[in-house]
């Protein structure tokens, strides 16, 4: 699970930093975001998605087949949410858990 904010910022740079490095490879990670906004596009400069993007999967090795995030526009909301609870037990459930704090 990945979170976003500024909280996680130093952290992500930190991952990105060890990948360049050679030190750390994200192949193999499934991600699963915890938000995104209803009703904005995913490529809105304030969507969980481009977040994500421009500051964590753009600069490391993962497969962008691994990477979740909810879709805020889905014509149906709470089966979207009750499909990516169902992918993330299909994964086999949560390994680690990146929370926020207040920002």
């Amino acid at each position: 699970m990945c979170s976003a904010g500024s909280t996680p910022l130093g952290m992500y740079r930190k991952l990105v930093e060890f990948h360049k490095e050679g030190k750390l490879s994200f192949q193999y990670i499934k991600t699963f975001n915890m938000d995104e906004y209803v009703g904005i596009p995913d490529d809105h400069p304030e969507s969980y998605h481009t977040y994500m993007w421009q500051n964590l999967f753009q600069h490391i090795d993962i497969d962008p087949t691994n990477v979740h995030i909810l879709d805020g526009n889905a014509q149906n909301l709470q089966k979207e949410c009750d499909d990516f609870e169902q992918s993330i037990k299909d994964a086999g459930g949560v390994d680690l858990f990146v929370g926020g704090g207040r920002d």
